[in-house]
């Protein structure tokens, strides 16, 4: 896993971001764990300083983003990105 942290300009103000590389997103909340798989292609081209996987904070929210890499596509050519959800409540602190 290679983890980088960047600080991120903002219109109002600049906040830091997180961007990891092969890396379960998971988030917990007030006994509540989120968690977001997704499958990173080693070797692949990624955007955003070459990650496939972002979070970023500011005061009212988190977000976990994970990333396609990127592909050249000819018209009629699709590309799938898949995610899993999981949520798993009551988890003890």
């Amino acid at each position: 896993m290679v983890a980088q942290l960047l600080q991120v300009q903002n219109i109002s103000k600049s906040f830091p971001a997180i961007h990891l590389d092969s890396f379960p997103g998971t988030i917990f909340n007030d006994g509540n764990l989120f968690i977001k798989r997704y499958t990173h292609y080693q070797g692949a081209k990624y955007p955003d300083h070459g990650v496939s996987l972002e979070t970023f904070a500011i005061d009212l929210m988190l977000e976990i983003e994970s990333l396609s890499p990127l592909a050249l596509l000819q018209p009629n050519d699709e590309v799938r990105h898949t995610e899993e959800w999981e949520l798993i409540e009551g988890v003890a602190t």
